[in-house]
């Protein structure tokens, strides 16, 4: 895969994440209000992933070692929170939170279903 494309798409994701953990839901009488954070909060991003794509642009090796750096700065923005260790990130709890609200919706159930037996005990195994 083109390590510039990956470089490409992890900045994407990088500001998909800073704005799931930055948006501030407020409830008013009127309903919930959404308010998007500020163009500031994207400046760090902008600067990281514009000096990896300038040392992508030097030599292939340095793009694939700028992709990879990329793909951890992202993990690093999604899951790590310097604040309070132990836990995760806003958009990483958001995150984790989907998808346990997902797999409880289509998750199968374990145990025995309604109506079946139990395997006999016993006997012998060919």
């Amino acid at each position: 895969m083109n390590p510039r494309r990956i470089l490409n798409a992890t900045f994407w994701a990088a500001i998909a994440i800073q704005t799931l953990g930055s948006v501030d839901i407020k409830t008013s009488s009127s309903g919930m209000r959404r308010k998007l954070p500020s163009p500031k909060g994207y400046a760090a991003i902008a600067i990281v992933w514009t000096i990896l794509g300038w040392v992508g642009q030097v030599s292939d090796n340095l793009a694939r070692a700028a992709a990879a750096l990329s793909g951890l700065v992202l993990l690093t923005t999604l899951f790590v929170n310097v604040a309070q260790p132990g836990r995760f990130t806003v958009a990483g709890t958001r995150l984790v939170n989907f998808f346990d609200s997902i797999s409880q919706m289509f998750g199968v159930q374990t145990g025995p279903a309604q109506g079946t037996q139990p395997p006999p005990q016993g006997g012998t195994v060919i």
